[in-house]
């Protein structure tokens, strides 16, 4: 597995986050998600490749928010 951080920009509440959640773990790839609200930042626990965290960032976009991918850890094998 690898991981990989994302930093929302704006605010958000705590229906915004689990919204975040939900929908990103719909996604195959994705192992394991958590939004802090606190340090603005997404961790996400996925398998493939960058693609999987770019689709993250439109998922955030499209419940209207704004989030960059800022590390990116490629080679952590967490098995």
């Amino acid at each position: 597995m690898k991981k990989g951080i994302l930093r929302i920009n704006g605010t958000f509440c705590g229906a915004c986050t689990y919204a975040i959640e939900k929908a990103a773990l719909k996604l195959k790839e994705i192992e394991d998600i958590r939004v802090n609200t606190g340090t603005k930042l997404i961790t996400v626990t996925y398998s493939g490749d960058i693609s999987t965290l770019r689709k993250v960032e439109e998922i955030v976009e499209k419940l209207g928010h704004n989030a960059k991918i800022v590390t990116l850890d490629e080679d952590e094998d967490t098995q």
